[in-house]
């Protein structure tokens, strides 16, 4: 992957639209597709030696970012959005934490690292809310570290002041135990890390955590089984992000997360009239504007703070008011056949023939895939293999890289096939479950204006929901059509119960 990457930083399209961002110029790039921009946005951070601060417009676009560059090893950061609007109930108090997580992550961090920037995700609604300034981080935030010193009543003092509930064992986010010299400790939050993956050391949250004093010093930080409440993996830091709900309102010392980043960062909008639309469609079901900066205001910012900004769409919106267009190489990976042999034999016409080949790089996201490729591979003649490497590493949608500026010959010497193995094999569609689920859910209830009472399984909601014999989020693709609805609840009464 890191290849990838290199190949794209070292394309003409590349070094143009960098050369312009460092004269500090406004750039409009198009032909993007496939998961070209969130690389693009990865070599731009390396050529210019800049944090890229990277705008999209869904909240599932920004996962699938961190999920590819941290695979390629390269240092990315998520701002996540808050799934309802601001001032309404139900407010996750995991995403807030991860929020608050992100802002003490930012303090003091490097976000140049041996002159490769790092790439902070940011959905456009996570930036049309505010987040705490970083004077609240001390009653918001605690980072323990192994080795360091903490006085133990302190801590829990701390806990207490922040939400906690002391329990004999902790089970849930928000909880705390004691025991002598043992602290025990569930804090909300995501158990990924606020930022800064790929290779850099991070304080992990979201995860029930096992402190361990010697005096003063936390001589070891372990995750905790919650089945068996044994020690587990050992870890070097831990985050404790507040539990207050109270603490997730906004008030009036809130502050934009964009005016909290370094001057010295660039800007890069990922097709900006969807990015822009959804912005419009979030601010107009703000029902209270506390916590809420409108569209206009979050691209002034993005604009006029950073040291350029860039468009980086599909089509051409936007070109005319550009200092530069720079067209970029990059085509739709064609479809291939359901069937697997005949899939493979369309991945062979991609490389060409015996005179003029491309090289393809297959992305398979375990070694399982891996391995289930190179028995697909062997179909293939040795010189076709030959221009064909098989990575264990995500992509979330393919593309073609495929330079225009020499011969045809050379172009195509040139070019480059970026092929997700899920993609090759038609299961694109299958991959993740949990977005699936979600649409017909929570998405669905938000686009009925019902998500205050529908959605989700949650404490002051509607009790409508349904059982399955199987658990669909694990069970084997095959078994999905054959899972059976074992029980149907509606407003909290049994309406239908398989006998």
């Amino acid at each position: 992957m890191t290849d990838l990457l290199t190949h794209i930083q070292a394309d003409a399209s590349c070094i143009a639209i960098a050369e312009a961002m460092a004269a500090r110029r406004r750039v409009v790039a198009t032909g993007a597709v496939g998961s070209s921009t969130a690389l693009t946005c990865a070599a731009l951070a390396a050529r210019l030696g800049r944090a890229v601060v990277l705008v999209v417009a869904h909240i599932d676009d920004a996962e699938e970012v961190v999920e590819e560059l941290a695979a390629a090893d390269r240092p990315v950061i998520r701002l996540p959005a808050l799934e309802v609007l601001p001032g309404e109930t139900g407010v996750s108090l995991d995403l807030f934490a991860e929020r608050v997580s992100v802002v003490g992550s930012l303090m003091g961090a490097e976000l140049v690292r041996g002159g490769i920037g790092a790439v902070i995700v940011c959905p456009i609604q996570a930036l049309m809310q505010l987040v705490p300034p970083p004077d609240r981080l001390a009653s918001l935030l605690r980072t323990v570290e192994r080795g360091r010193s903490y006085p133990l009543g302190e801590l829990v003092r701390w806990l207490g002041d922040a939400g906690y509930t002391r329990k004999d064992a902790v089970e849930e986010p928000g909880d705390y135990a004691v025991r002598g010299g043992i602290l025990d400790v569930f804090a909300p939050g995501s158990s990924s890390g606020p930022g800064l993956r790929a290779g850099a050391t991070q304080a992990l949250s979201g995860i029930p955590v096992r402190l361990d004093f010697f005096g003063d010093q936390v001589e070891r930080i372990t995750e905790i089984d919650l089945e068996t409440m044994g020690s587990d993996r050992a870890i070097g830091a831990v985050q404790l992000v507040t539990a207050d709900e109270k603490a997730a309102k906004p008030d009036d010392r809130s502050v934009n997360f964009l005016d909290l980043l370094p001057r010295e960062c660039v800007a890069v909008l990922s097709e900006t009239l969807e990015v822009v639309e959804q912005a419009r469609g979030y601010f107009e079901r703000v029902t209270d504007p506390r916590g809420i900066v409108g569209p206009p205001a979050v691209l002034k910012i993005l604009e006029q703070r950073f040291h350029a900004m860039a468009e980086i769409n599909q089509f051409s919106a936007g070109a005319g008011s550009a200092d530069v267009r720079v067209d970029l190489p990059v085509e739709i990976l064609p479809s291939f056949a359901h069937d697997a042999s005949e899939a493979i034999g369309e991945l062979a016409a991609l490389v060409g023939d015996e005179h003029h080949s491309r090289r393809v790089l297959v992305c398979c996201q375990n070694e399982g895939e891996h391995q289930r490729f190179g028995e697909l591979a062997t179909e293939l003649s040795s010189k076709v293999r030959a221009c064909i490497e098989c990575v264990t590493r995500y992509v979330h949608r393919g593309f073609l890289w495929r330079p225009v500026t020499g011969s045809a010959a050379e172009n195509l010497a040139r070019s480059l096939a970026v092929v997700p193995y899920h993609e090759l094999l038609n299961r694109f569609t299958t991959r993740r479950r949990a977005q699936a689920l979600r649409s017909y859910t929570l998405d669905a209830a938000f686009g009925a204006f019902e998500e205050k009472i529908k959605g989700s399984i949650t404490p002051g909601k509607l009790a409508d929901f349904t059982v399955f014999s199987k658990d669909i989020m694990t069970v084997p693709d095959s078994e999905i059509l054959s899972t059976e609805v074992a029980m149907t609840i509606l407003g909290g009464k049994v309406l239908y119960e398989k006998k």
